[in-house]
């Protein structure tokens, strides 16, 4: 395992004295996981008690439970990913494959009119369009953060933003490292 040293101030949560200052944090949990979490809690700020949908799944199920998401769909042509999505938060698991019924529907018909964040982990841009259908009309957020490798343009109807829909990017994963790592040490350690 590789370690760094990321300077812990000696108070964290609320003031009380940080046992670990000067411990060194395993690289993985910055850099690993750092996407889903950061696209959970900076980029969309996920709530307590909402919905998710998650397409091509990772960390970002994670990050939903850990901010307090109710029902976490992850969308993958991956069968084998579905029980160790599980173990990472995700309620449902919609294997393209397996249904009759476009993403969206299914999805609309699992949280009974779509999901409050959906979130684009393949970089497919067609399948941003798809999450944006995913989402309730009058507030869902998409968050993207898959980097395409083909057909850089997103093509949407503006009606999905009419109706109170949201795009957003997430290339860096909103962090902010002096922040945000002490925050990732205090609930990991």
């Amino acid at each position: 395992m590789v370690f760094i040293v990321t300077p812990l101030p000696s108070t964290l949560n609320g003031g009380t004295h940080n046992e670990n200052e000067g411990e060194q944090l395993p690289l993985s949990i910055c850099h690993g996981y750092h996407p889903g979490l950061g696209a959970t809690w900076s980029v969309s700020d996920v709530s307590k008690v909402s919905t998710v949908a998650i397409f091509g799944l990772g960390t970002v199920a994670q990050g939903a439970k850990i901010r307090g998401a109710s029902t976490i769909i992850g969308v993958d042509t991956n069968p084998e990913k579905k029980e160790k999505a599980k173990a990472f938060g995700v309620t449902d698991f919609i294997n393209p494959n397996d249904i009759n019924e476009t993403f969206q529907q299914a999805i609309k018909r699992l949280t009974d009119g779509g999901v409050e964040y959906s979130f684009e982990c393949i970089g497919d841009t067609e399948m941003i369009n798809t999450a944006l259908h995913s989402c309730c009309d009058g507030w869902g957020v998409t968050v993207t953060l898959g980097v395409p490798k083909t057909n850089p343009n997103v093509a949407c109807h503006y009606g999905l933003f009419m109706t109170g829909r949201t795009l957003k990017g997430s290339l860096f994963r909103g962090w902010k490292p002096k922040l945000d790592i002490p925050r990732l040490w205090c609930h990991y350690c």
